[in-house]
């Protein structure tokens, strides 16, 4: 082992020493660092040479251009793994630029949760970084708080953002950044997945864990699949609509995969992870994943959800409607819940609704909808509201709290024409709160009750 070492800190050494490198001290710079860490792996270096090794490598920075010191990610993480030791900021920096690699070392990850936690925890408020880092949060004791930090685990280069938030309050102890600097020095060697307690065949699913455990490699997966199928932000807020978790609760100012977490982190507060998968299951668009989904839910989870996910053979062909995910049986849509009937415009175009169990309508609670295929959005909703009955809602993922609902003045009617009306593409809560005009109905003297059917 110390031969091979010693083999490769030689390969090394020479690679630097070439003529072919006289005019390139940033190659010249990695080589030299690559060196220092390989010797730091390997246990062939000692205090004396070490020193050396450093004062060569700083000799080599006063010669690279200073835009590459601080752009160039191979480099910054090689500075941070190397003299990270004596310059935190150095490790700070790799944080904020390649925050904890695209292929993370998983031992690692959860060496840096444990020192994190630990740190978060013994604060005179626990859990304050954790909330300032805006995680969820479930309790101030031990468990609850590295609970909440599992979330670093699978962000990847995304958790710089939260690295480098934390490093804004105050500096990291010594363990956090020891922690970090051996992601980095140990770059590309994964030591494998963490070990984990408890019998696997007994062990919960992954979907039934609350709060969301994010070291587990299958949440992880998760993950990835939803991004793969869902890479915009548009595309994740509307999955979010479709869902049931309200998209104006989710941030939109971060990246795509950030937004991803949120949404599942709300999907798993509300008990909708099972609604979530089914959805993905049942769309069409989502096809390239359903297979690696399937796999990654196991036969177990897909033979309990399979009778309310049926997808017709060809159902993407034309005139072969999608079937999608079931949902509970509710009162629905009231046609003459304020006295006159006013019916929805059920099956205006058959051939481009979803059916759900064999009908193009959807019912919730004093609540329906009918999707279009094509356009991924609700084709038309309908809703009854007791104007005497509304009541704020405190949870920020129940669809409809920024929704403003007007009460229209007893005794006024109005009618439209289904067959004409048109109105901007748009999620239902997005056409009822932000434009009235587009809301049809009828309200009665009766108190407040107003009927409205906004139309895509």
């Amino acid at each position: 082992m110390r031969g091979a070492a010693t083999d490769a800190d030689d390969a090394l050494r020479a690679a630097g020493e070439a003529a072919l490198l006289a005019g390139h001290p940033d190659l010249r710079l990695q080589l030299q660092l690559n060196r220092i860490n390989t010797r730091e792996r390997t246990g062939i270096d000692d205090q004396e040479s070490r020193w050396l090794h450093r004062l060569a490598a700083r000799a080599l920075m006063q010669r690279t251009d200073p835009s590459e010191l601080a752009t160039n990610t191979a480099l910054v993480r090689l500075l941070a793994a190397a003299l990270g030791g004596e310059e935190p900021d150095r490790i700070r920096e790799a944080a904020r630029l390649v925050g904890l690699g695209h292929d993370e070392d998983s031992a690692r990850v959860a060496a840096l949760i444990d020192a994190l936690s630990e740190w978060d925890a013994s604060l005179d408020v626990p859990g304050t970084l954790a909330m300032r880092a805006q995680l969820p949060l479930d309790g101030d004791d031990p468990a609850a708080i590295r609970q909440a930090w599992t979330t670093l685990a699978g962000l990847g280069t995304d958790a710089g953002y939260v690295l480098d938030q934390l490093w804004g309050q105050e500096p990291p102890p010594p363990r956090v950044l020891e922690s970090l600097r051996a992601i980095y020095l140990w770059w590309g060697k994964d030591t494998g997945q963490p070990t984990t307690t408890g019998d696997a065949a007994t062990q919960i699913h992954f979907l039934s864990e609350f709060p969301i455990d994010w070291s587990r490699p299958e949440m992880r997966s998760l993950d990835d699949l939803l991004l793969t199928a869902y890479p915009t932000m548009s595309d994740c807020l509307l999955l979010a609509s479709r869902v049931g978790v309200n998209p104006a609760g989710l941030s939109s100012t971060r990246s795509v995969q950030a937004t991803t977490r949120e949404l599942l982190e709300a999907a798993s507060r509300r008990g909708l992870l099972d609604v979530l998968v089914d959805t993905v299951l049942a769309d069409p668009h989502a096809g390239s994943i359903h297979k690696p989904l399937r796999a990654l839910l196991g036969d177990a989870w897909l033979s309990r959800h399979d009778s309310r996910v049926v997808v017709l053979a060809g159902g993407e062909a034309p005139g072969v409607p999608f079937v999608a995910d079931s949902r509970e049986e509710g009162t629905g849509y009231d046609p003459s819940f304020v006295g006159p009937h006013i019916a929805a415009p059920v099956g205006v175009d058959a051939a481009d609704a979803v059916l759900v169990d064999g009908s193009p309508t959807v019912d919730y609670t004093h609540f329906s909808l009918e999707l279009s295929k094509s356009r991924r959005l609700s084709r038309w909703v309908a809703w009854n509201i007791d104007g005497a009955a509304l009541r704020e809602v405190g949870d920020r993922d129940v669809p409809g709290e920024s929704v403003e609902f007007a009460i229209d003045p007893p005794h006024r009617t109005r009618s439209t024409d289904w067959q004409t009306t048109s109105t901007p593409a748009a999620p239902w809560s997005a056409v009822a709160s932000r434009d009235p005009a587009t809301c049809h109905g009828v309200s009665t003297a009766k108190p407040s009750p107003p009927t409205a059917i906004p139309t895509l």
